[in-house]
């Protein structure tokens, strides 16, 4: 049975209300939104951030300056801070439909960014019906990738990762060449040489979709550049879904 692909696609918001929280700096915020929580009359947002410690002191002085917002440094290390934010949530007109809060069905935010007067926010959407949706309400939306389900290693994927790492293989300069481990795992040099670029192939693959390609398209929409986009979102394979997957190939 074929199963249909999220889609991971970039979505602008030129009037969040964050950009009016975080407009004291001139200078480019990368954040990743972990939590955000509707109460009855306050909104409470977990991010983390990375910025200089200075620059987030400085927004932490600025907001909490300002009436009825707060602003609180839960850690900081370096450029990577863990914070809260509040504010009432009568100044988020988009609260309930919101693709940076999750209230937005069938979109999953992943990360997000402040850059000048617009909010970019990264995550996978489930159907053509969303990015349609997502539109209709004003916001512009990129594809960024239509290869954004991660593929789970094997049991014998995951045992020969494992011992190419142990065993050094990974080291520079290696401890071990192929051959040694090989013999060492009791077979032949093509086998092994096969199984563990297959392993590899789906390990570099899945932490490119959980780390890199996020960061490389907010850091070209940081720099001004043109964000690493496939196309705009124009015409999905199929009405529910994004195409199919058809990884059913050997492990």
């Amino acid at each position: 049975m074929a199963n249909h692909k999220p889609l991971l696609i970039g979505v602008r918001l030129e009037d969040c209300y964050l950009r009016k929280l975080l407009s004291h700096s001139n200078a480019p915020i990368v954040m990743r939104v972990i939590r955000i929580m509707g109460f009855d009359n306050r909104i409470e947002l977990y991010i983390v951030i990375h910025a200089k410690k200075s620059l987030v002191r400085a927004l932490s002085r600025n907001i909490n300056k300002m009436e009825n917002a707060s602003f609180t440094i839960l850690y900081s290390e370096r450029s990577v801070h863990l914070v809260v934010m509040s504010f009432p949530r009568s100044n988020c007109r988009r609260f309930s439909k919101c693709p940076l809060a999750g209230s937005f069905e069938g979109f999953v935010p992943l990360s997000s960014g402040i850059m000048g007067r617009e909010v970019v926010g990264v995550g996978l959407a489930l159907s053509r019906k969303v990015v349609s949706s997502l539109r209709e309400h004003g916001l512009e939306v990129f594809e960024i990738s239509s290869n954004a389900i991660q593929k789970p290693l094997t049991k014998g994927q995951r045992w020969m990762l494992f011992e190419a790492f142990r065993n050094g293989y990974y080291e520079y300069p290696r401890r071990i060449s192929l051959k040694d481990l090989a013999k060492r795992l009791g077979m032949s040099v093509s086998a092994a040489a096969e199984k563990l670029r297959k392993a590899e192939v789906k390990a570099i693959n899945n932490y490119i979709l959980e780390n890199i390609i996020v960061e490389v398209f907010l850091d070209k929409i940081m720099e001004g550049s043109s964000p690493p986009i496939s196309s705009k979102v124009d015409s999905p394979k199929d009405e529910t879904g994004y195409g199919h997957n058809s990884d059913t190939g050997p492990d």
